[in-house]
């Protein structure tokens, strides 16, 4: 049995509506793994539960933010826009559909996206690992962060996972 090793199952892409944050939502005080990796706008997908902050800079100068948070529908919804459909989409074209709306309420002006905060997924961890059970993911996770959560057992096979 020492051979079985760690067993995830992991329902990272299957279930992310089960899962999603809803809501605008703050990102201070959300558990789980995020060890600062970059995040590439060109490759990031969009889905439930994210959170973009835009912004916009209007022509006089002055500056206005706000967080929207991806429904479970895939889209976020602006003030005085329709509902635009996000999910599915990378961070880049996100901005660029975002931006296309926008503009035509606010011409002449900057308007940027950043992503605030990314879903979350929940994982089931067992087998050789000292921390088996539910665990919260991030989107960005990989599964050497899980395994570094979980903690192997001396007992545990890397090669077996």
């Amino acid at each position: 049995m020492k051979r079985l090793g760690i067993i995830l199952i992991v329902a990272l892409f299957l279930f992310s509506n089960i899962f999603a944050q809803t809501g605008e939502g703050t990102v201070s005080g959300v558990e789980g793994i995020y060890f600062g990796k970059v995040i590439e706008p060109d490759k990031y997908v969009l889905g439930v539960g994210d959170i973009v902050r835009i912004y916009i800079i209007l022509e006089t100068g002055d500056p206005i933010s706000f967080n929207v948070t991806v429904s479970p529908t895939g889209s976020i919804n602006l003030p005085m826009v329709r509902a635009i459909k996000v999910s599915g989409l990378t961070l880049t074209e996100a901005t660029r559909e975002i931006s296309k709306q926008l503009l035509k309420l606010y011409p002449r002006s900057v308007i940027s996206t950043d992503l605030v905060y990314t879903r979350k997924f929940k994982i089931y961890v067992l087998g050789e690992v000292q921390n088996a059970g539910t665990h919260l993911v991030s989107a960005i996770s990989t599964l050497d962060d899980v395994i570094k959560l979980a903690g192997l057992k001396s007992s545990a096979s890397l090669r077996n996972i």
